[in-house]
């Protein structure tokens, strides 16, 4: 009957999160909040700008979008070209 208790009751080692799961779940937690600051500071620093200046800032992230796009490999080079020493 002892027995039966016993292996049915799950070990404090099983109840207690390890140190290395604690100090990992800190991190995680510090790198969300820091993002969320950056990302609030970012926002707030577009919003300072004039409405001209968002414009361009907006028109320019565009035009380097699809720069980039048309200097990027094709996924089957990416794959199998290896040697191939652009991007």
């Amino acid at each position: 009957m002892f027995l039966g208790i016993v292996s049915g009751t799950p070990s404090c080692s099983l109840l207690r999160p390890s140190a290395d799961k604690k100090a990992e779940r800190m991190q995680k937690k510090q790198d969300k909040k820091a993002h969320k600051e950056y990302e609030k500071a970012k926002k707030e620093h577009l919003e300072r700008q004039a409405e001209s200046t968002q414009e361009m800032m907006k028109r320019a992230k565009k035009e380097q979008k699809k720069a980039n796009r048309l200097h990027r490999r094709s996924l089957w080079d990416r794959l199998f070209r290896r040697s191939c020493k652009t991007g």
